[in-house]
């Protein structure tokens, strides 16, 4: 399954993001953190992550575009999954984005659903 994405301007400065994402892993890798050393297929789980985020651009230096922001995922998987990872796994991250050089986003559409790969 291909993730998908969703990203808003609220502001020039500020902007929304959301992604989903569902990937298939092997259980028994997940449950053990080690390679089955079977041959054929293994079983396979459904992992969905769910994350939403925030971002700003702030003047530092001219020249510099730069953005703080922060996105909090959570994570739904088969409940077999739960003694290890427990019942309602979340990750928080916090980043700062530095590039050099004009990056205009003029002409495009900021509320429009983009496709990630």
């Amino acid at each position: 399954m291909q993730p998908g994405g969703l990203h808003r301007t609220t502001t020039a400065k500020d902007q929304v993001f959301g992604r989903i994402e569902a990937v298939e892993k092997d259980l028994d890798l997940l449950l053990t953190k080690h390679v089955s050393p079977e041959h054929g297929p293994q079983p396979l789980v459904r992992i969905w992550g769910f994350t939403a985020g925030y971002s700003r651009d702030f003047a530092l230096l001219p020249g510099l575009d730069t953005r703080v922001g922060a996105d909090v995922t959570m994570y739904a998987f088969p409940s077999s999954l739960d003694p290890v990872y427990g019942s309602t796994p979340v990750s928080v991250h916090g980043f700062l984005r530095f590039r050099w050089g004009r990056h205009d986003m003029h002409g495009m559409d900021a509320g429009s659903m983009h496709h990630m790969h």
